[in-house]
């Protein structure tokens, strides 16, 4: 017989111990029980003032004007006016 094959396993991270432990801490549940177990941890985050408020916002992109930091780029953004100086609005910066 020829040698053995081996196995390497991979390292374990902290959270899969955390998972193994909360496995059988549970009782080892199935898979339905794991399902509905997830479910009632997002609900309790969900519920959580902390989570909640180092909960990343989002910025919507209808709030975001022409001239914000994204947007705006000396020398790469062109603006062009194509109607015209309307009535009664003060000088530009070009002179026609």
């Amino acid at each position: 017989m020829g040698p053995m094959a081996s196995v390497s396993t991979p390292t374990v991270s902290l959270s899969d111990h955390l998972v193994q432990w909360l496995h059988e801490f549970w009782g080892h549940p199935g898979g339905n029980s794991a399902k509905a177990q997830a479910c009632q941890w997002i609900a309790a985050t969900r519920r959580c003032a902390a989570c909640q408020a180092s909960k990343p916002t989002s910025t919507r992109r209808y709030e975001r004007g022409a001239f914000t930091s994204i947007h705006f780029h000396p020398g790469k953004t062109w603006q062009i006016d194509l109607i015209g100086p309307l009535l009664g609005d003060p000088p530009s910066l070009v002179s026609y």
